[in-house]
Formats: C-alpha cells, sequence, structure tokens
C-alpha cells in the first residue's frame, strides 16, 4: 500500500530506544489493516511527497518525440535519448550518478530503448555513457522539465505544439498555472 501521510507526533520509546511515529494516512485502504495485527513487522519506507507525472504528460512527450523525429529525419530513439539527456532525470544509485563504459559507437547506444544514456567521455576505443532514467518514473516536476524543453525545442523547429491551457487540461494536477506566471 502506497498513500499520502502527515507526521502528527514523534517521541521516544524509551524502552527500546525506538522512535513512536503517529502519522495520518489520507485516503488509506483501512481493510489494509485489517490482515495485520499490532506489533507486525511492516516494512515502511518514508520519502518526501510528491505527485507523480501524469500519462497523458508521457503520451504528449512521445508525440512530440516523434513529430521532432519526422521534422529532423532522425530515429525516434535517438531524439527521445537527445531530449532525456538534455532535459531528463539522472539514473542514481546511493546518491551517485550512474555511469558504464562500451566500445559501441553512439549510432548504436543513441538509439537503444532499452537504456537512455548520453555519452560523456571518450577515452582509447571506449566512451563512458551517463545513464537517465526511463520517463514512467518520473514525477510531474521532473516531467515537467521534460516536456518543458521539449516543447521549446519543437517550438524551435516550427512543430505545433499544445497550448499553455491544453498543457494545463492534459497535465491535470500538474500546477502549469504556477509555472507560467514564474516565467
Amino acid at each position: 500500500m502506497e498513500c499520502k501521510a502527515y507526521i502528527k507526533e514523534l517521541s521516544r520509546d524509551i524502552r527500546t530506544n525506538g522512535l513512536n511515529l503517529l502519522v495520518t494516512l489520507e485516503d488509506a485502504d483501512l481493510r489494509y489493516f485489517e490482515k495485520v495485527t499490532f506489533d507486525t513487522a511492516l516494512r515502511l519506507r518514508l520519502t518526501k511527497w510528491s505527485e507523480k507525472r501524469s500519462l497523458n504528460a508521457n503520451a504528449y512527450f512521445h508525440v512530440l518525440v516523434g513529430k521532432i523525429a519526422d521534422e529532423i529525419k532522425a530515429p525516434k530513439p535517438y531524439v527521445k535519448n537527445i531530449l532525456i539527456g538534455r532535459y531528463g532525470q539522472m539514473e542514481m544509485i546511493e546518491g551517485q550518478p550512474v555511469f558504464f563504459k562500451t566500445n559501441l559507437p553512439d549510432s548504436v547506444m543513441l538509439n537503444r530503448e532499452d537504456i537512455h544514456c548520453m555519452p560523456t567521455k571518450r577515452e582509447d576505443k571506449a566512451t563512458y555513457y551517463k545513464v537517465y532514467r526511463g520517463t514512467h518514473t518520473y514525477t510531474q516536476d521532473e516531467m515537467k522539465i521534460l516536456i518543458d524543453g521539449t516543447v521549446d525545442e519543437a517550438k524551435d523547429l516550427g512543430i505545433e505544439t499544445a497550448t499553455p491551457d491544453e498543457l494545463k487540461e492534459m497535465i491535470g494536477a500538474w500546477n502549469y498555472e504556477k509555472h507560467i506566471a514564474e516565467e
């Protein structure tokens, strides 16, 4: 189960020295808790809440990738990797960016759909690539950055893009009006 939670109280258990955490769960399914009893061990992962990106936003990104690819006569995977490399989010493991080294040429690496990467350094016959996350993992804020950059690139090529109102409707909960006001 995943849901939005708000911390209401935090205290230390004087017997075990562990922390007691009282939270309010938003839109939680009570049936989940009927299956567990007190002192049942649960795996708990706490992260700062962020809205997930809209599936419409992801679909729109792919539409723009297709239009840009057609305009510049390049393969769609290549265009997608270039845009993700410019405006996307790096893959991180334990707070460190992920890189790999290969002898495969850019023409192969940048046309792959199973990994998003950009060349960073060439050494002898090998190239180091920086790895980027797939868009399906993006939050709304991360998707906003990717779409904004992609829209700018499309406009530079004379490609018609959605209006701010259409983007607002498409992306839904993503606060596009605030973004426009900040520009």
